[in-house]
């Protein structure tokens, strides 16, 4: 609960990033870090405060959602539910999500020049739009070098 006044003289913005749907369908998934990226912006201006949340449109998320169930796990726990098309094409089918790597960034933002990017511990980053929360667009890294995690996740930024 808040209690008192935002001073006029706070203006900033602030992105926060982390696993918020935890539940496709009746299905959960595993582990809670493996929920999808849920993205919220607290923008603070003038003595007022406006928020706003969306869910990082990642393959992951659209993969999940059109399957209206948890079907990939991330974090090394067994699938709850055999991938649909692993079931029906067997040794012919792919994970659907490119590389067979997740792309839910769920972990973090960083920020490379001025744009910002939702990441995770693995190559794939998405760039959001700051304003927005759009996702604008997405580049898989070393993508043909390295195929574990790269990521550093917890950044600190320090002044110069």
């Amino acid at each position: 609960m808040f209690s008192g006044e935002i001073p006029s003289w706070l203006n900033v913005t602030l992105l926060r990033n982390g696993p918020g749907m935890n539940k496709v369908g009746g299905y959960s998934f595993a582990h809670w870090f493996d929920g999808l990226a849920f993205m919220q912006r607290f923008c603070f201006k003038d003595g007022k405060m406006k928020y706003s949340a969306r869910y990082l449109q990642s393959e992951a998320y659209q993969f999940h959602k059109s399957n209206e169930r948890v079907v990939i796990d991330k974090h090394g726990y067994a699938r709850k539910l055999p991938d649909p098309c692993k079931v029906a094409l067997g040794p012919l089918s792919t994970q659907l999500l490119e590389d067979g790597i997740s792309d839910n960034a769920s972990i973090n933002f960083i920020t490379v020049g001025d744009t910002i990017w939702a990441a995770a511990e693995t190559t794939k980053l998405h760039q959001i739009d700051p304003k927005t929360l759009d996702t604008i667009g997405k580049v898989c890294y070393f993508k043909d070098k390295l195929a574990s995690r790269t990521s550093e996740l917890n950044i600190n930024v320090l002044p110069t």
